[in-house]
């Protein structure tokens, strides 16, 4: 008989292989600019599984079908016995000799954090968020800034994550601070596995010298492969006590992960800005865990990036400008040809490039207009302003749903609940077929105690909910648990 998991709720290969083809059918995100044919692979590889194939086999095949998607953000694994398979890159990358997988952090074998505190900042550097929740996870020492001078004039910048985003921003400025003086300075994202979009983009906002698009990025929604939310656009600006315009070399490889990949992205439109190095890993999507009938679990990306000229580095990788790349005996010999190049090309005079076109005017997020109007003006007059600004020319502005939702949970969290209420009935004006903005007005009046309103939300969102990702089903479990009160 077949081997076969014991918390296994359904046995049959086929039913497995078909739930996570159709999971990644109705949610994957990069399906057209990888020009993957979706179809054509599940007829290639569904006549594979018969129904005596063990979990072994079943295993690889899904591996091999997946691995077509080049994403380091798809990942299957079960855990009895443990197995484990990433797509991309990095799945390729992080194996051993005898093709097991070991974790991000334990095989970079061109870049060594160690080798350039002790060789080329030479024991005088500075650390900060040593006591983060990654340290947690990873046990020991794990600070995520690493900053200091590797000549007089050179600075240098490590960040190993994009974290700890409450305390990033004011870390970010002291850092940026002590570099003011300085001719120039490195930024190294080697070794960084990537964290939050947000922090990232806070930190490229200290370097960045005018408001630039950088990033463009929707979400899966429905059951075609082009399904997607209305664009969300994702902007750098000056940030901190004055722009910061000193030339820098940002340094990069293919450990350079995820939300690493995106800071890349916002970097490289920068003029004073060259990257040096290695193709990031190429894995911007955000991802998502479900599970497959017989308790194996998929990480599948979402979402769709865009850089600002509409272009998809999805398994490709942000460029370098400069492509080099340490090899293993140059850190076993303790040399960083890719750190002593950056300082040779600061020291020479690192000029500006020239911009091949102008950036494109800015849209303003008139989630944010709406969040400085409450401030300075009041609920009443924002909500008029925000009316108003919808009657220009839509090419202007955006409205993200996800910008309004956070808008609004901040205000609930300060107990402003009348002025959140008016922000998500904006928000299902815009949006009034998106199940998220009924659900955030059924919490919002649940938590003011108007059970009456709440339930009719609720009600609408049951209705509109696909009840299709993991989010969607726990949503859906809540308005039916309010329902049956």
């Amino acid at each position: 008989m077949p081997t076969r998991d014991k918390r296994s709720g359904l046995e049959d290969p086929a039913a497995n292989f078909d739930a996570l083809w159709r999971m990644f059918d109705r949610n994957y995100g990069s399906f057209i600019p990888k020009r993957v044919d979706w179809d054509l692979l599940y007829r290639g590889y569904r006549p594979k599984v018969r129904p005596r194939t063990n979990d072994r086999d079943l295993f690889e095949l899904m591996s091999r079908l997946l691995e077509h998607l080049n994403d380091n953000h798809v990942k299957i694994q079960s855990r009895r016995p443990p197995r484990f398979f990433r797509s991309g890159i990095l799945g390729q990358l992080n194996r051993d000799s005898r093709g097991r997988h070991i974790p991000i952090g334990y095989n970079i074998p061109d870049f060594s954090l160690d080798l350039v505190k002790r060789s080329y900042l030479r024991g005088h550097f500075e650390e900060r968020l040593s006591g983060t929740r990654l340290a947690a996870y990873f046990g020991g020492d794990f600070p995520l800034y690493t900053f200091g001078r590797l000549k007089k004039d050179i600075g240098y910048f490590h960040i190993r994550n994009f974290d700890e985003a409450e305390k990033t921003a004011a870390i970010a400025d002291e850092i940026v601070t002590k570099f003011r003086k300085v001719r120039g300075l490195i930024v190294d994202i080697r070794g960084n596995g990537g964290g939050w979009d947000p922090v990232a983009k806070a930190i490229a906002d200290r370097f960045a010298d005018t408001r630039r698009l950088y990033m463009v990025t929707r979400t899966r929604n429905g059951p075609r492969h082009d399904d997607f939310t209305p664009p969300r656009y994702w902007y750098i600006e000056p940030k901190g006590s004055r722009p910061f315009s000193i030339p820098i070399v940002l340094l990069t490889h293919r450990w350079s992960i995820s939300a690493a990949d995106c800071f890349a992205l916002a970097m490289r439109t920068l003029p004073h800005v060259t990257n040096l190095g290695e193709f990031t890993s190429g894995a911007y999507s955000d991802e998502y865990w479900d599970t497959l009938p017989n308790g194996w679990e998929v990480s599948i990306a979402n979402k769709l990036y865009l850089d600002a000229d509409g272009r998809c580095w999805e398994g490709i990788g942000t460029p370098p400008d400069i492509r080099l790349v340490n090899t293993r005996e140059d850190i076993a010999a303790g040399r960083d040809r890719v750190l002593e190049t950056a300082v040779e090309l600061l020291l020479a005079g690192l000029a500006p490039r020239p911009e091949a076109k102008p950036a494109p005017r800015p849209r303003e997020s008139l989630a944010e207009s709406l969040e400085k109007a409450i401030r300075s003006a009041g609920v009443s007059k924002a909500v008029g302003l925000f009316s108003r600004a919808k009657h220009r020319d839509p090419s202007t502005y955006y409205i993200d749903r996800e910008e309004m939702e956070a808008l609004a949970k901040s205000l609930l969290s300060q107990e402003r609940v009348d002025e959140a209420l008016e922000v998500l009935e904006l928000n299902r004006r815009e949006f009034p077929r998106d199940y998220h903005v009924h659900q955030g007005l059924a919490e919002a009046f649940e938590k003011k105690g108007d059970d009456r309103l709440a339930r009719s939300y609720y009600r609408k969102a049951l209705e509109l909910n696909p009840k299709n990702l993991p989010e969607e089903k726990r949503d859906s479990e809540k308005a039916l648990e309010f329902m049956n009160r």
